[in-house]
């Protein structure tokens, strides 16, 4: 990590920190509605609210990973990783009338994944954008990175979808797009066994190796 560890510290937080995860809630919605929208609308404590009780519920088989300035101390960025249940409805389900089950079904994947909840505040990406961006991402990935027979899930905005691309992450739609949080959204998929180059290029930038 070098200079740059120096500068941030990450850390994993549970359900029982419930006031950090609101705080990370908060983040993750004023953050998008500000980059895409400049402006927060009316319903946004409601929607802190919804995607509160939703973490609180993964929480159990979460890896929700909080990055800090070293100096300030103060939360700037943060990301997700959850180990899908059976019982539980996909986002895709729920969100783009994705049929998931039987996606899932026919690939005969043994894990399931789902990366979610990225945001960093605007002063710290523009002091180190693509460092912070490319350490969260494969600290996030990197869990399901280590199941062979598993899958990730995830909803990208169109400008995401194209970085990951740029980066050789090769996440492909599985259907139409959607606004959330203020920006065209869509559902998307990779494989653990394409996660390899990113993972290996990167993985000096991940805060749990």
């Amino acid at each position: 990590m070098n200079d740059f560890s120096n500068l941030y510290s990450c850390e994993r937080i549970s359900a029982s920190n419930c006031d950090l995860l609101l705080e990370l809630c908060r983040l993750v919605v004023e953050t998008n509605y500000r980059h895409h929208c400049r402006s927060l609308p009316p319903s946004v404590e409601e929607e802190i609210a919804e995607v509160y009780v939703e973490e609180l519920r993964y929480a159990p088989y979460s890896w929700f990973y909080v990055l800090r300035n070293t100096h300030s101390q103060r939360v700037v960025g943060c990301i997700r990783a959850v180990q899908w249940q059976e019982e539980w409805t996909l986002p895709a389900e729920a969100k783009f009338n994705v049929n998931m089950r039987d996606f899932l079904r026919n690939r005969q994947y043994e894990q399931v994944f789902h990366i979610g909840r990225f945001a960093v505040s605007e002063q710290e990406m523009k002091r180190l954008s693509t460092t912070l961006f490319k350490s969260l991402m494969v600290t996030a990935l990197y869990i399901p990175y280590l199941y062979n027979k598993s899958i990730v899930l995830a909803e990208l905005d169109e400008n995401l979808f194209k970085i990951l691309q740029l980066l050789h992450l090769h996440f492909m739609p599985i259907g139409n797009t959607k606004i959330e949080l203020g920006s065209e959204t869509i559902p998307v998929y990779i494989k653990s066994s394409e996660l390899h180059s990113f993972v290996e290029e990167y993985k000096h930038l991940c805060f749990f190796v």
